[in-house]
């Protein structure tokens, strides 16, 4: 009897350490959950709408009178104006994010209408004027900016080109004019924002340069011709989206 149950207290024992070693087996850890891939917030290209408003300033630097006689001016900056005004435009670029970093591409064309206008006496005092108008100004060039959270702090710069057109009242009433393209730089930066993977909303400032020397013809047998140095500055708000 006694050897009966020593026997049977070994077997329960037996039993019960392969139960529980079969239940170990059975009830396996959960496997580590498997990161999954984000897209850069950034990345792609996209496409929008500008609007903003921009300030220059002018002065012109006579080279010649295109009239008889000495140019008792020429050399000398004749007169220097400003003009401000609304401008509203399109872009489209693409960026590409690195981590935190994004480097990228962009180009957009503004339209506008800024009129400005100088006088200034010449020798014998008689009046001269030149008067300048901005139709649009086109900006191309990369940008990289510093990721925080939804927003893109970002700098710009590179190649600027504005239609312009100019004229000069010159003597007895002679109006010399001439349309051109000018080109230049720009640099700048801002903060944009990402509303969604799509939306984005965006404020820049930009710093352009169009200095540039300007021929103007009229019914003189030569040209007035002007050296003319204008800077501009604009602030633009925009809404692109991303595709």
């Amino acid at each position: 009897m006694h050897i009966f149950f020593k026997a049977w207290a070994i077997t329960t024992i037996i039993a019960g350490s392969t139960g529980i070693a079969l239940s170990a087996d059975l009830v396996e850890p959960a496997p580590a959950p498997v990161p999954v891939a984000v897209a850069p917030l950034w990345t792609g290209v996209y496409v929008g709408g500008l609007v903003g408003y921009a300030w220059t300033d002018e002065a012109w630097t006579l080279v010649d009178n295109a009239g008889p006689g000495n140019c008792n001016q020429c050399g000398n900056e004749v007169t220097s104006f400003g003009m401000d005004g609304f401008m509203g435009g399109v872009q489209i670029g693409y960026n590409y994010q690195i981590d935190n970093f994004v480097i990228g591409l962009e180009a957009d064309i503004n339209f506008m209408d800024l009129d400005g206008k100088g006088t200034w006496s010449a020798q014998g005092g008689e009046p001269r004027n030149g008067t300048t108008d901005i139709d649009w100004l086109v900006t191309v060039g990369p940008r990289a900016g510093f990721v925080v959270d939804q927003s893109l702090l970002f700098i710009e710069g590179g190649y600027a080109a504005a239609s312009e057109s100019h004229s000069h009242l010159g003597n007895n009433g002679n109006v010399f004019d001439g349309d051109d393209t000018h080109d230049g730089w720009f640099i700048g930066g801002g903060l944009e924002y990402a509303l969604d993977t799509h939306w984005t909303i965006k404020g820049e400032y930009n710093y352009v340069d169009l200095g540039n020397e300007v021929s103007l013809s009229g019914s003189e047998p030569n040209d007035a011709v002007f050296d003319i140095d204008q800077t501009m500055q604009t602030f633009k708000v925009g809404l692109s989206y991303k595709f």
